[in-house]
């Protein structure tokens, strides 16, 4: 079984002191806890893309293992600093640590844990992550190890769907002991037996169609029925069609979806963040994401079944 070294330091000489030390003791990856959520850069408030990327760069030169730095949730653009932090150099990433936050003994009316501000997690954290994983994943070179919310076996789950490779747990071990990953592997396993699935890599991720809209767009009506029924043919193959619009007033959009009959899942891009962090600007568009989680094809404009038949089928048989 790989053994990752986590380590947490606020020099340079002890980020080189730490790598060194892990990859003697046998180590097969070293984490970077730069984030750590009551720890001196998150409390210091500084540029934390910068600082994770420093520390990246550091540990890079000091060892050969692979560097997976962990990112914190508290940032203002997540997408940007994951893939800051690939051209930097990590092996992988860490979506994400605890959020720093606060609570209060009303018997006491003193604060909880540590007297002060603390690293907070729990179930409640598991849609934060989920909603940047499958975000981020298809454009990132990099992997991801998911962290945040993990109870069970269904939340694991979950977290590979959503294009995660790998996924961590703490809280539910401090809460339950070790017991628990023996629970939540059981758990992973009765879900994969009831998929019919031989292994986990059968169901980390789906093959994803996402097929960027407009209500406005006449091409976009025009290639509507050919995903409608595309969808049905996809359901039958672990993989979907996921509509997004783009820059469209929900009333509208939400017209389109009843006028074409489609079944699949829409998402609403109001301010366009989503697709442009694919890239584009533009309706229609077509992205095909392979189980990994990446951009296997696309197609810039309105698209046909001769597309889809000569794309699709190679991309659905690979397997994770």
């Amino acid at each position: 079984m790989p053994i990752f070294s986590s380590l947490n330091c606020n020099t340079d000489e002890r980020w080189v002191e730490g790598c060194q030390v892990s990859e003697q003791a046998g180590a097969d990856a070293i984490e970077l806890n730069v984030s750590c959520p009551h720890g001196t850069h998150i409390m210091a408030q500084v540029d934390m893309l910068e600082t994770m990327a420093h520390a990246v760069r550091i540990a890079k030169a000091a060892t050969k293992l692979p560097i997976i730095p962990k990112m914190s949730g508290q940032l203002d653009a997540p997408a940007r600093v994951a893939h800051g932090l690939a051209q930097a150099g990590a092996d992988g990433i860490v979506m994400f640590n605890r959020f720093t936050g606060l609570d209060i003994d009303l018997e006491t009316e003193m604060p909880i844990m540590h007297g002060g501000y603390a690293g907070h997690g729990g179930p409640w954290a598991i849609h934060y992550v989920l909603r940047w994983i499958s975000e981020i994943s298809p454009t990132l070179p990099i992997p991801i190890l998911a962290s945040g919310g993990v109870a069970g076996g269904d939340d694991a789950v979950k977290h590979l769907l959503a294009g995660a490779q790998a996924v961590e747990v703490c809280t539910a071990i401090v809460m339950e002991g070790w017991g628990v990953v023996e629970r939540i592997l059981k758990e992973m396993a009765d879900f994969a037996e009831d998929k019919g699935y031989a292994s986990v890599a059968d169901f980390r991720g789906k093959v994803v169609v996402m097929n960027v809209f407009a209500s406005w767009c006449d091409p976009c009506r025009a290639e509507a029925p050919i995903l409608a029924h595309e969808q049905r043919v996809l359901a039958t193959q672990g993989a979907t069609i996921v509509g997004v619009t783009y820059l469209d007033n929900s009333t509208a959009s939400e017209q389109f979806v009843k006028q074409e009959h489609i079944t699949y899942p829409v998402l609403r891009d109001v301010n366009g963040t989503l697709v442009r962090s694919f890239g584009t600007d533009a309706v229609p568009e077509t992205f095909i994401i392979n189980r990994q989680g990446k951009i296997q094809a696309l197609r810039r404009y309105q698209l046909n079944n001769t597309w889809l038949k000569r794309t699709l089928p190679s991309i659905l048989a690979e397997r994770s």
